[in-house]
């Protein structure tokens, strides 16, 4: 199934996907991929043209993400491909795993494993393996964790910002610290920006445009 499909952004995703802190724990991106999968599953769809400053954004093609976006800031989020995507007649997404679907209660135990500790956790997905073989439970929801733990989330934020460009510019290395600019990978031993030569704001629909491999590619430019 190809498609698009646009969502309001609420107040609880927004404050996870734009927190005042910077994201650089991947277990920060599991928890929300969860969350929005759970929310996303109870969520009418909208027109992307009506979402105004903020939104989300499900592109499911060759590469199924999440876009998240707000006024200056853009953070998009690969679907783990262990995750079968439908959706309902009335715009509502449905994910599901080997033909078993995920529901909101399966979210809410994949959520609360994501917050335990590493020790709690190992405990718990014995306790669920253990109850899935015995056939005490119908879905996989231990394996449906690890494979979020160990997905590629292909973390990409852009970001308009103007302090820092100010800042950058002020000690004359505007060119560290581009007015608009990608935040590529997520760990602070692998990240880097890649300036963008826009003067405005970057369209939420170039945004998708970068990573949608079914389009002309954006090349790289030195300046």
């Amino acid at each position: 199934m190809k498609c698009e499909i646009a969502y309001e952004l609420s107040s609880h995703i927004e404050d996870m996907v734009f927190p005042e802190h910077l994201i650089t724990n991947k277990q920060e991106l599991i928890l929300i991929c969860m969350e929005v999968c759970r929310e996303l599953a109870a969520s009418d769809e909208v027109n992307f043209r009506h979402l105004g400053d903020k939104g989300i954004l499900v592109k499911v093609d060759r590469m199924s993400r999440f876009f998240f976006f707000k006024k200056g800031k853009y953070i998009s989020l690969a679907i783990p491909d262990s995750l079968a995507i439908g959706k309902k007649p009335e715009g509502r997404m449905t994910f599901s795993y080997e033909d078993r679907n995920i529901d909101a209660d399966t979210w809410s135990k994949l959520i609360s494993l994501a917050h335990e500790d590493r020790q709690e956790r190992i405990d718990t997905l014995s306790y669920y393996i253990d109850e899935n073989r015995k056939g005490i439970i119908d879905i996989d929801i231990a394996t449906i964790y690890m494979n979020f733990e160990i997905a590629d989330f292909g973390y990409l934020r852009y970001d308009h910002d103007e302090s820092g460009f100010r800042d950058a510019k002020n000690k004359g290395n505007e060119h560290y610290h581009p007015l608009n600019h990608l935040d590529i990978h997520l760990a602070s031993h692998a990240t880097f920006k890649t300036g963008l030569p826009h003067r405005g704001f970057l369209k939420p629909s170039e945004f998708v445009e970068i990573v949608n491999n079914s389009e002309p590619r954006w090349y790289l430019q030195k300046i």
